[in-house]
């Protein structure tokens, strides 16, 4: 009984004794991610890529530990920026994939996903032609008010170009009215 609780004695000696030493090296990563940081302004770009890889790969303690050292509440904000950034290029990367697909045609890791609409599942291809029919109907609707808009502007254009006639007739008579010939004036004048 004696050499089990040694043994256990002995155990737990020996976690404390590596958990204590884990402890210590990534406080010491910590600090020194801190200190890199602070002259992070120093170094060029290829040193800050490097940093940012190291930021990025640094372990869960030495992550923890930077929140409980002087200087690193700042270096946890500048990794969630980093990793909010990487999240960003990847959402956009997944976006720009999708769009370069031509026509309707799902890829084919969409193809057998369904969704949940309105409480029924909906495959992807089904919800693509929905849309692609609801796209031509918008298309012909737009088409026929383009179409009746365009009728209308001619019978518009048709009943002002009359009108102008009609007045342009008018005109013409009263600036013809009669004038008095050249011969006239000067025997007036006598």
């Amino acid at each position: 009984m004696a050499d089990k609780e040694t043994a256990l004695q002995t155990k737990f000696q020996t976690f404390l004794k590596q958990r204590k030493t884990k402890t210590n090296v990534s406080t010491q990563e910590a600090q020194r991610l801190i200190n890199l940081y602070r002259v992070l302004d120093d170094f060029g770009p290829d040193f800050v890529d490097e940093y940012n890889k190291m930021l990025k790969n640094s372990a869960d303690e030495v992550q923890m530990a930077l929140k409980a050292l002087v200087g690193g509440q700042e270096v946890c904000q500048y990794l969630e920026f980093l990793e909010a950034e990487d999240q960003k290029e990847e959402s956009t990367k997944n976006a720009d994939g999708t769009n370069q697909q031509s026509g309707w045609l799902p890829s084919p890791d969409q193809e057998e996903r369904a969704e949940k609409v309105n409480g029924n599942y909906v495959s992807v291809s089904e919800w693509q032609s929905f849309v692609k029919d609801q796209d031509e109907k918008f298309t012909r609707l737009v088409d026929e008010l383009r179409a009746e808009q365009a009728s209308t502007l001619n019978r518009l254009m048709d009943q002002l170009s009359g009108g102008l006639k009609g007045f342009k007739g008018s005109a013409t008579e009263t600036v013809k009215a009669p004038t008095p010939q050249y011969s006239e004036i000067i025997e007036e004048k006598k």
